[in-house]
């Protein structure tokens, strides 16, 4: 069994996408913990009802009052996480259809690669970094692995303290992977294994939500063609 530590902030239909990919393209048993920053657009209501729906795969669902940041939400989603790994992603990221599922690859590729202690499927853009693309392994070392279907190394992540206590939303993925570099990991990317990140200027966030990235940040559409199958871009980025 492998956790999902989810963590989500208005966006309903977002989380639900997000939700209906994993339970749907995922062959390995999984179970969701999901803390939620006080949203105020039904997310609840509908985090409720998957609840019903599929009582087994929902490990612990947690609805804050308010929002308290991503890092100390994901740090509350912490306490609830077992096993040697576990995933880490955004609620604005789809999972890819392949065979073996896309866990089951992960997993592989970070018992063939002891000294990493996260390794993210590749969006198709990684915003704020360069080319890192064009090297001959499989998994591409990077100064941080992005919350896009992240598996980590559960004792490594505990290890270096988990998340930094901060509101800093912008740079919660930074803060872990330095951590985890410092503690002697290595963090970065599956080269051949997709995911696509509804991110930028047309997904965003409903008017007057405050989201904590830059607008000069969303450089992609939800036009960006794309496989629905492989989530691997037609345009690709950071080549």
């Amino acid at each position: 069994m492998t956790d999902i530590l989810i963590t989500t902030y208005f966006r309903k239909d977002f989380t639900g996408k997000v939700l209906d990919h994993i339970i749907g393209r995922t062959k390995l048993p999984v179970q969701f913990i999901i803390v939620d920053n006080g949203s105020k657009d039904g997310t609840r209501e509908m985090l409720e009802e998957y609840q019903k729906i599929y009582p087994s795969l929902f490990k612990k669902v947690i609805f804050l009052d308010k929002n308290i940041g991503l890092q100390a939400a994901k740090n509350i989603g912490m306490e609830f996480v077992e096993g040697k790994y576990f995933v880490n992603t955004d609620n604005d990221c789809l999972c890819p259809q392949l065979d073996p599922d896309w866990l089951a690859q992960l997993i592989e590729l970070m018992g063939d690669n002891p000294d990493y202690a996260a390794i993210s499927l590749r969006p198709q853009v990684l915003v704020g970094v360069g080319p890192i693309f064009r090297g001959a392994g499989v998994v591409v070392a990077n100064n941080v692995a992005g919350g896009s279907f992240r598996i980590m190394l559960t004792e490594a992540v505990r290890k270096v303290g988990q998340w930094h206590d901060s509101f800093e939303n912008r740079n919660e993925e930074w803060h872990i992977c330095n951590a985890l570099r410092r503690a002697g990991y290595k963090v970065g990317y599956a080269r051949d294994l997709f995911c696509y990140h509804m991110f930028g200027s047309e997904w965003g966030y409903p008017q007057g939500i405050e989201h904590y990235h830059a607008p000069e940040r969303n450089i992609y559409s939800k036009d960006e063609a794309y496989d629905p199958i492989t989530m691997k871009s037609l345009i690709l980025h950071n080549e």
